[in-house]
């Protein structure tokens, strides 16, 4: 977790290292274990202007401990009697200690309501620990989260967060409507 952290940091390196890339303009947008590394990565390196969190949680922790995903319950399994050491030793990286400590960025939290691993308690406490801005959008979608609308909204609040071209044009020719 602490590697993953650190990759997004160099990632934000090389890219302020561009010429054609504005460093008052960098974003982040990351799923499920993506938000939560983000968030820790954006706590503590203010270049990021916004972030989208899709599918965020608490923490690492948080999902080992009382996920009903098979993946998580396979890890509680083979852990057994070290659960508890383990999920201590993993805590202190949880979101949740930083994401309050993301303003100025502005975030916007994707949530699905059909998320078989993340419950909406999980997605609440997540987004109400974060401070302003932020803003708060539920889907009626699974983990993966591949709404249309999920997708829209968050090229919509890059775009605006990022002043970045409007997204609206290229959905337009895409879907067809107007």
């Amino acid at each position: 977790m602490i590697r993953a952290v650190i990759s997004i940091r160099r990632a934000v390196d090389i890219l302020e290292s561009r010429a054609d890339v504005d460093p008052g303009r960098i974003g982040y947008v990351g799923h499920s274990f993506g938000a939560l590394m983000g968030a820790v990565a954006a706590a503590v390196d203010k270049r990021f202007k916004a972030a989208v969190f899709e599918v965020g949680l608490p923490g690492m922790s948080y999902h080992l401990r009382s996920s009903p995903i098979g993946w998580a319950a396979d890890h509680r399994k083979r852990l057994g009697s070290e659960l508890e050491s383990y999920l201590k030793v993993i805590s202190p990286v949880d979101a949740i200690h930083y994401v309050r400590h993301l303003s100025p960025t502005s975030l916007l939290f994707q949530s699905a309501r059909l998320d078989p691993g993340v419950s909406e308690q999980d997605s609440l406490e997540f987004y109400n620990a974060a401070r302003e801005p932020k803003r708060l959008k539920w889907y009626d979608a699974t983990h993966e989260v591949t709404d249309i609308e999920a997708i829209s909204d968050r090229a919509r609040f890059l775009a605006k967060e990022l002043k970045l071209s409007s997204i609206d044009p290229v959905l337009r020719k895409k879907t067809g409507l107007k």
